[in-house]
């Protein structure tokens, strides 16, 4: 069966960890290498040092409870920290980890961590936009850029023509 899961890892942004995800949701979810790959990319808000919830549609057996996801999750991740939402139920799985500048404990997340977090955002003037809008303005924004490769050639084009037009002038 599946089911529709928001998963937010609390791991360095480093190549081996990122790996380690990749690697664990091809082989225990079939979910594409490149796939992970770019989600990760896009959910990691680099001024805050974590990863965004990422939403994906993961295939459990036909009779597992929330819990019984999550606890699959948990053998799925054993050394990564996570937080994940099942059909509204949250659920947390944190181990210590040692961040670039400071060691991160497992707390207790209800608290004014996320308070402080939100702040944060604020003050790095982040916009909280839907992730569908994200990935919408991520493309149009591949699209302008491979257009504007496509001007710069036709304008190449254009000023070799005139080029030619002199010179046929001329002679």
């Amino acid at each position: 069966m599946k089911q529709l899961v928001t998963l937010s890892f609390a791991i360095k942004n480093t190549k081996e960890e990122r790996n380690k995800i990749i690697k664990y949701m091809n082989y225990y979810f079939s979910i594409p290498i490149q796939e992970t790959y770019n989600l990760l990319n896009i959910a990691y808000v680099a001024k805050l040092g974590y990863f965004r919830g990422i939403d994906f549609e993961l295939d459990f057996p036909d009779k597992y409870t929330e819990e019984d996801m999550f606890k699959k999750l948990k053998t799925v991740f054993s050394d990564v920290s996570f937080t994940c939402q099942i059909n509204n139920k949250n659920f947390e799985h944190d181990i210590s980890i040692e961040s670039e500048n400071k060691k991160v404990k497992p707390t207790n997340r209800n608290t004014t961590n996320t308070s402080v977090t939100i702040e944060e955002a604020l003050k790095e003037e982040f916009v909280i936009i839907h992730k569908k809008d994200l990935i919408e303005l991520q493309k149009s924004k591949h699209v302008l850029k491979d257009l504007l490769g496509t001007i710069e050639n036709l304008n190449n084009k254009l000023k070799q023509i005139c080029d030619d037009i002199r010179t046929i002038s001329e002679s």
